[in-house]
């Protein structure tokens, strides 16, 4: 899941609700600000995960729901 990226050196980001499933990895850039500049880190480790309060990834079932048309779950 790609949530950050550069395009010409800006960095971008997703928008909006993502629901994520169990197993989801993220594909994020990690910046490092030093002497006023900021610089992509090369090879960083890989962040832990974490969900926010009593969170959880959802269901397979629960990502068929998001992805009908509303009103036919």
């Amino acid at each position: 899941m790609r949530l950050l990226w550069l395009v010409e050196g800006e960095v971008r980001q997703a928008r909006g609700v993502i629901p994520v499933g169990a197993g989801a990895s993220d594909d994020l850039v990690f910046m490092d600000y030093r002497d006023g500049k900021w610089s992509v880190i090369a090879d960083p480790p890989a962040p832990p995960i974490h969900y926010a309060g009593f969170g959880e990834p959802l269901s397979g079932r629960q990502l068929e729901a998001l992805a009908r048309p509303e009103g036919r779950r």
